[in-house]
């Protein structure tokens, strides 16, 4: 049993007409499971939105986090989170989604980069309040230092349909 204590600050801060300003802080005590044992983790969040006009809204969010124990860094991930969507009508839009991660392993689990790309192409249809429709493309992609160059390791096309019952 780990007796762990988290701190956290949140703040939402909208200074114009369609644009929000998100910031997410916390720090405080995790589980470090590849050794079992409690480490100190620090993450903070931002994000930035703006409703460019009634159909298009765009966002950017940025993550950063460190773990690490009394000895050395476990690892430090940054990742963004960038869309770009459009609002058709009320019931259906597109989104375009592009994000990417950088992993910086301790010396514990390794001592490499990773650099992740993933992007992504959704539509989106609501038939009525219970039922929803998908359908969209998404690929991975990925850099070591080994690789000169982002290698390219999933695609997908991908359909949803869900369906809400009443009983």
């Amino acid at each position: 049993m780990f007796n762990k204590q988290v701190y956290e600050v949140f703040a939402i801060f909208t200074p114009f007409a369609g644009i929000d300003l998100e910031f997410n802080a916390s720090w405080g005590d995790e589980i470090d499971y590849s050794a079992i044992e409690l480490a100190k983790v620090k993450t903070f969040i931002s994000t930035i939105g703006y409703q460019i006009n009634r159909n298009w809204r765009f966002s950017i969010e940025h993550v950063n986090q460190e773990l690490k124990n009394d000895v050395s860094r476990i690892y430090d991930v940054s990742f963004y989170n960038t869309r770009l969507s459009y609002q058709l009508d009320a019931r259906s839009f597109f989104r375009l989604t592009y994000q990417g991660e950088t992993d910086q392993l301790g010396a514990k689990i390794n001592n490499n980069d990773l650099k992740d790309l993933s992007t992504q192409l959704l539509y989106s249809y609501q038939v009525n309040p219970f039922t929803l429709f998908y359908l969209g493309y998404s690929d991975h992609s990925f850099k070591t230092l080994d690789l000169n160059h982002l290698q390219r390791d999933k695609r997908k096309v991908f359909m949803k349909f869900s369906y809400a019952w009443q009983i």
